[in-house]
């Protein structure tokens, strides 16, 4: 539930078997029931249950989350297509079994322990780095809990914590196993590898026209013009009217006022503090500083914090008032130079305060930042006449208007486009001449026939356009004589790897018993040897990844071919000899670690398994639906 918060466990370790407890959904079979007892529950674990407000509140939460990763542009539907909803179920039913599972084994947390590890957790802290219970108040409303229930949520944390840690932070990898996956990761091999290109092979004839006119009749599919169209449209965009706009000098002062603060660089002053007390404390501390006595050396009389934990910082007015309230900056920024102010007392006790370092404010002026501001303002209204000048073109487009009568009618450009194809590409070969660069528009041209209606459609960015098709010229075959050129450069080549292919195979045919690759290649016309020599996790790029597998796949002595990576001809590899190292190193934590880790997400799955029946775990499909739907229905309001 809180993967912004688990950052702040204790291990590492712990983190990562929480996180394969959320995130191997597929390995989890629960029984599901449309029948299941229990009223309006999710599902039923154990003794605990998983209510619906439970349920949408997580995946509420997790549809936020997830809109802000999309720019908010994924909708609710979208979202449970792509899986969210089963995700978050699966996410609720790992972690309450997970929990009951803790909890019928007798694990328990202290309120002691409890409030220890939340008032230690950075994410609660305050910029001091002291537990700040307005924070913490916050970010329980943020996930729609109280207080004490966002406490339980913790809670139930730790028993979970606790209890995966008991189940496998013991297991260990026996030393057989980490001995075969090193040498087998570090297996090396060599191998002969041949080349031969298609590109590289010069003994194939001429083709005559006939020879060339069947192969153009057998792939004429290669050889189609595509359909062609022109299109005439009308564009409705904020860059058409910002030229024209005109502002009055007052809204832009307006907005300067608005945005100040973003103008503004605020005064800071760099702070020692010490915190005392009580106020007869802070009367002693004062006397002493006025006394003449080093602000440090008072510190050290009066206060057991570190003498490094005095010093916090360059400081605006803001960031004072957020941590110790408005009687501190009333007191910091009274002071009219460095040194030592008066007690004041905060939420958080007595304080001094010793001013160390002023860095004056500054601020941009209305005339520097005019031309932005009016820029900005410019694009707004420009936006805001598009909408107008869109309202009427619906209007013109619903009386039937055609686009020469709407474009007179709104003083709106009406163009036409070149011939062009659905790629935007003339028939010349070169880029269509006319069209807006709006790809939406290319697009609605080849979905629209030349006697529909014409609609009005959005493509993004406040850019609109309607059109109609004002002629097709259908996609057709090529004349021979077109194309000729083009015919005789793709028979040679398709000859050319055809002979390729044909080498390829006469190696193959020849291979036997103790015949090594490199001597059958050695008088191959366009073939290239060479010997390789490969780990598993080869880094240098001397072979193709296709040509690695085939390496690691073929046996000894035998000879493999398969098509070149680039398609350019074929490539056939015979294993010379297999390496694996000899002598393993007594310590290897790395393999360890990672072998530990399999072991362990082995033994969370099948416990995970071993519960679904225990406790048992049951699903109530008819309430899951209940709740997506009316969810989709607020969304829709």
């Amino acid at each position: 539930m809180l993967n912004f918060f688990r950052s702040g466990l204790s291990s590492y370790f712990t983190l990562a078997l929480l996180g394969i407890l959320v995130a191997s959904f597929a390995l989890w079979g629960i029984g599901r029931d449309v029948f299941l007892k229990g009223g309006n529950n999710i599902a039923v674990i154990g003794e605990d249950k998983i209510t619906a407000q439970d349920y949408a509140r997580q995946f509420q939460a997790s549809l936020y989350r997830e809109q802000q990763n999309y720019n908010g542009e994924l909708t609710q539907d979208l979202a449970i297509k792509m899986g969210l909803a089963n995700q978050v179920l699966q996410s609720e039913v790992n972690q309450m079994a997970f929990y009951e599972a803790a909890r019928q084994a007798g694990i328990r947390v202290s309120d002691e322990r409890l409030r220890n590890y939340i008032t230690s957790q950075d994410v609660f802290q305050n910029d001091l780095g002291i537990f700040d219970r307005f924070k913490f108040e916050r970010i329980a409303q943020n996930q729609g809990l109280t207080s004490p229930e966002f406490e339980e949520v913790l809670r139930q944390d730790l028993m979970r914590q606790d209890f995966v840690v008991s189940l496998v932070t013991n297991i260990q990898v026996p030393r057989a196993a980490l001995e075969t996956i090193y040498k087998f990761e570090r297996e090396s091999r060599t191998a002969d590898v041949v080349t031969i290109r298609a590109t590289d092979i010069t003994d194939v004839p001429e083709a005559d026209e006939d020879t060339l006119k069947a192969y153009y009749e057998a792939h004429s599919s290669r050889y189609m013009a595509p359909e062609y169209r022109t299109v005439n449209y009308i564009t409705v965009t904020p860059d058409q009217f910002v030229d024209a706009i005109d502002l009055d000098e007052e809204e832009v002062r307006n907005l300067y006022e608005d945005r100040l603060d973003n103008y503004t660089v605020a005064e800071k002053r760099t702070l020692q503090q010490l915190i005392l007390d009580s106020k007869e404390d802070a009367d002693a501390a004062y006397a002493d500083l006025q006394a003449g006595k080093p602000f440090l050396d008072v510190v050290d009389k009066y206060s057991d914090q570190a003498i490094e934990d005095s010093n916090i910082g360059a400081q605006t007015r803001k960031d004072i008032e957020e941590v110790y309230g408005p009687a501190a900056v009333d007191t910091v920024f009274g002071l009219s130079g460095e040194g030592y102010s008066a007690p004041v007392e905060t939420d958080f006790g007595w304080y001094i305060f010793n001013v160390i370092g002023i860095e004056a404010g500054s601020s941009k002026s209305f005339e520097e930042v005019k031309p932005e501001l009016e820029k900005e303002l410019k694009k707004q209204h420009a936006m805001d006449h598009v909408y107008e000048v869109v309202n009427k073109l619906e209007d013109e487009l619903a009386g039937g208007a055609p686009l020469t009568e709407i474009s007179d009618t709104l003083g709106i450009a009406l163009k036409t486009s070149g011939l062009t194809d659905r790629n935007g590409f003339a028939p010349d070969g070169n880029l269509a001449q006319g069209l807006p660069g709006i790809p939406a528009l290319l697009s609605r041209a080849f979905e629209t026939d030349p006697s529909d209606d014409p609609v009005l459609d959005e493509s993004g960015d406040d850019t609109f356009f309607v059109l109609t098709v004002a002629e097709v010229v259908d996609e057709r075959l090529r004349p021979f004589d077109e194309v000729a050129d083009a015919v005789k450069t793709s028979w040679t080549y398709d000859e050319k790897l055809a002979k390729a292919e044909a080498l390829a195979n006469s190696i193959i045919d020849q291979a036997g018993d103790g015949k090594l690759l490199a001597v059958l290649a050695k008088d191959i016309q366009g073939a290239t040897i060479n010997t390789v020599t490969v780990t598993r996790d080869d880094r240098t790029g001397q072979v193709s990844p296709q040509v690695m597998e085939a390496i690691f796949t073929a046996k000894t002595g035998e000879i493999t071919s398969s098509p070149a990576a680039d398609q350019n001809g074929f490539v056939l590899l015979q294993i010379k000899s297999k390496s694996m190292p000899e002598e393993v190193p007594e310590s290897l934590p790395q393999l360890q670690a990672a072998m530990q880790r399999v072991y362990q997400n082995e033994v969370l799955s099948a416990y995970r398994n071993y519960l679904t029946t225990a406790l048992p775990v049951q699903v109530n499909d008819r309430v899951v639906k209940a709740v997506l739907d009316q969810l989709s229905s607020q969304a829709e309001q």
